[in-house]
């Protein structure tokens, strides 16, 4: 268990498979006419056969890193725990999981939820209304933009919870809804990015501490008032639907540029996405009957229309409000009189009565913790310092994890961002700059990589002090992620910016908390889509296909054509019908959640096996001889 101190966020060392790399560049390049094609790939060929000359074979440390995984997977199962992140900080939990089932379940049962009877019914129900209600919005979509709204594999979010450690007795749990693969995940995300072009609703919220700071700075605050924060308790699942959707209507009607028939449509959009709040818990599903679900990438903007509205409304009805409010999210910093401060949270906590719920912390020595800063209250001026939570670990991806360097670094950066732009004394910044270092050491990284950070921060804040012109941004065609890949994936980022390909490497496949298992429902083999093959029983030759849909609609039609004997509607019945074979069974050769890499991963597959694809031509690429070879346990085994 001793493993679990680097965090879930650790990644171990890969087996450099480079199927993953190789599927993304072909996808990235389809677009592209063939001779850049090629020469993309003839630069590509290069870089890896160079990789390939000069690597190290699967060395001792990644052998140690999976033995203690594949130790730490048994003891897991061995134990009937779970391991999972806390819900602040960087703290690994290790639950029962039987304690687990039950904190979660309780929420369902005695909070706002509801058990749902014939789940597949009400899901295929949702993915029909979605469907009806971006066709009948033709004024603010096209339909390209829908059949892209629209996903193929559908499925009901899936709920999971983390431990709320921070929070004082017995241990609650935060529930979270996981909306990627609902019928209305893609669709909250676009109105998402549609609203972000519109004037932001008003109110007196901020993005981050550094535009607090901004904010609240220059306040002086007079000898009888105080500091304080505001909380909200629990807001998301407290915010009433209706409410948060009059908010967002009355906000899209201010705005100039939209007409009564556009409004309508987005609200209809809104609705839609707030109107079935499906999650999925131990193999059951609900229904969430108020508030708004979090993991619906809408709530958040909802949440803040709402709260924009409320905080405006209040200013205007109550003769006392504070000398400064300042929001972020569910936290607001406030400065009033001290004699007033229970009259004003009763009139908050009045305002809604029994729907949203306000707590408040004041301040103590005329100081107060607010987002990551402390905020310090001086001869009635306001200074501010760095603020650790009592839950901080000091924690962030050390230095051995198999992370690129702008991940492992991307901790460090940010702290050294702060350092230097929070306006902090000279003792404190000192004693900032002493604290990173330490974080650093801990992690595994020197003293020369903060100095370096604190100096490409400290240079940057000079030159925008002193000239307001924005860089030129570079030229990029495309944009493409890839598994990291240590000594190979910097060089190949270098090939393809030649051709104005970003690429962005990641570690995703070879962190501990995706290797371990997730603590949310497992999805069923059947409900997967990806590339999946038809085995015939009489001879050596396979089919290979795609799907964007579950994987047991494709098989039925298959297994269908087969069975009733029906030509060219299906190749793998085809094959069956006219060499008299029987079918063997099918397999899920690998599941793909990106529609785009289909193409690519099944020309990969068709290229690396004996099949019947005849009616399939691809562009044989070279860099197809780097793939990892096919077993014949990939191809034969786990039959359906």
């Amino acid at each position: 268990m001793n493993f679990l101190n680097f965090g879930l966020n650790f990644a171990i060392q890969g087996n450099n498979n480079l199927d993953p790399i190789i599927a993304e560049i072909e996808t990235t390049i389809s677009n592209f006419c063939p001779d850049i094609r090629n020469a993309i790939r003839v630069d590509v060929e290069k870089t890896i056969e160079t990789f390939i000359s000069s690597q190290k074979q699967y060395g001792t440390l990644a052998k140690q890193q999976n033995r203690i995984l594949t130790s730490l997977r048994k003891k897991i199962a061995e134990d009937n725990i779970i391991i999972l992140k806390a819900d602040k900080g960087n703290k690994v939990v290790v639950l029962d999981k039987s304690d687990y089932k039950a904190k979660v379940s309780n929420i369902l049962n005695n909070g706002s939820y509801v058990l749902v009877n014939k789940p597949q019914i009400k899901l295929n129900s949702w993915q029909a209304k979605t469907k009806l209600t971006l066709k009948s919005c033709n004024n603010i979509t096209t339909e390209y933009l829908r059949k892209k709204l629209i996903p193929s594999n559908y499925s009901i979010p899936k709920l999971y919870a983390l431990p709320k450690i921070h929070k004082v007795g017995d241990l609650k749990m935060r529930p979270i809804c996981s909306g990627v693969g609902s019928p209305v995940h893609d669709l909250a995300k676009w109105l998402c990015k549609e609203f972000s072009k519109f004037q932001q609703p008003s109110g007196y919220y901020v993005k981050n501490s550094l535009q607090f700071i901004e904010t609240a700075r220059n306040v002086n605050i007079p000898n009888d008032f105080i500091q304080a924060s505001i909380d909200i308790d629990n807001m998301y699942n407290s915010i009433p639907i209706s409410k948060a959707e009059e908010s967002i209507e009355n906000w899209l009607r201010n705005i100039n540029t939209l007409d009564d028939l556009r409004v309508s449509e987005y609200m209809r959009l809104v609705n839609l996405c707030f109107s079935k709040n499906y999650v999925q818990f131990d193999d059951k599903v609900y229904q969430q009957t108020e508030g708004l679900a979090m993991g619906n990438p809408l709530s958040a903007f909802a949440a803040n229309c709402f709260m924009a509205e409320f905080e405006t409304k209040a200013k205007e009805n109550y003769p006392d409000f504070p000398l400064l409010w300042v929001r972020y999210v569910d936290d607001t910093y406030i400065i009033i009189h001290k004699d007033k401060l229970a009259n004003f949270l009763d009139f908050l906590n009045n305002v809604m009565q029994g729907v949203i719920r306000f707590t408040f912390e004041s301040e103590i020595d005329f100081q107060l913790p607010f987002l990551d800063v402390m905020v310090k209250r001086v001869d009635n001026q306001i200074e501010f310092d760095i603020y650790r939570k009592p839950t901080n670990t000091d924690r962030c991806i050390p230095s051995n994890s198999n992370h690129p360097k702008q991940t492992k670094f991307a901790a460090l950066n940010s702290y050294c961002y702060r350092a230097i732009n929070v306006p902090l004394s000279k003792n404190n910044y000192n004693k900032e700059v002493e604290n990173i270092q330490r974080i650093a050491k801990i992690n595994g990284y020197t003293n020369r990589i903060v100095n370096s950070l604190l100096k490409k921060h400290r240079e940057k804040k000079d030159l925008k002090n002193l000239t307001s012109l924005v860089p030129i941004k570079e030229n990029v065609l495309a944009y493409m992620g890839g598994t990291f890949i240590e000594g190979l994936t910097y060089s190949l980022k270098r090939v393809l910016n030649n051709f104005s390909i970003k690429l962005s490497p990641n570690s995703n496949g070879n962190k501990v908390k995706n290797l371990i298992g997730t603590i949310k429902d497992k999805t069923d083999i059947l409900e997967k889509s990806g590339i999946y093959s038809v085995i015939c029983q009489d001879c050596d030759e396979i089919y290979i296909g795609q799907t964007r849909r579950k994987t047991k609609i494709r098989w039925s039609e298959h297994y269908k054509a087969i069975h009733s004997k029906t030509l060219h509607e299906s190749t793998p019945a085809d094959h069956m019908i006219d060499k008299n074979h029987k079918i063997a069974g099918f397999r899920l050769l690998k599941e793909i959640n990106n529609p785009n890499l289909l193409n690519a991963y099944e020309e990969m597959f068709i290229n690396r096996t004996k099949n019947m694809n005849k009616n399939k031509t691809f562009e044989r690429s070279s860099l197809h001889k780097f793939l990892k070879p096919l077993s014949s346990k990939d191809i034969f085994e786990k039959k359906f």
